[in-house]
């Protein structure tokens, strides 16, 4: 199984480097991917960085997308993401479309979430999610 990263990990790691969780090194056990969605909303962060904070943010962001693979929404996902989206709809729980775009970017592989935030990702039929902390226990 591989691991489709949420931004709010990479974004933790980048604003917090010192007091981030360690990312556990069983991540790189598995293949390692973030959604094409992902990439957007980070490289949004560096057009949104204040001048002073523009150039470290977009060094970091470049490197993210140098070091790990951004994965398309294809029409699997697609597929996924209107079926999912209409079931939240109808039992009244739907999420926000960035995190739904993620959640099916991993489903449409048969990959787990890694988030800090499982609220919304925890609503998805099937979906595997997981945390820093939980990745090592053989999530």
């Amino acid at each position: 199984m591989g691991i489709v990263l949420d931004s709010s990990i990479l974004i933790r790691l980048e604003r917090d480097a010192s007091d981030a969780p360690a990312v556990p090194t069983s991540w790189f056990d598995q293949e390692l991917g973030i959604a094409a969605i992902t990439a957007a909303e980070l490289l949004a962060g560096v057009h949104r960085a204040d001048a002073g904070h523009r150039p470290r943010r977009s060094a970091y962001v470049e490197g993210i997308l140098a070091a790990i693979p951004t994965l398309p929404f294809d029409l699997t996902a697609a597929r996924l993401y209107a079926q999912i989206e209409a079931y939240l709809a109808s039992v009244g729980t739907p999420i926000d479309r960035a995190d739904l775009e993620i959640a099916v970017t991993a489903l449409a592989r048969g990959w787990a979430v890694a988030t800090l935030d499982h609220t919304d990702f925890e609503r998805v039929p099937g979906l595997v999610v997981i945390g820093i902390d939980e990745i090592g226990s053989g999530a």
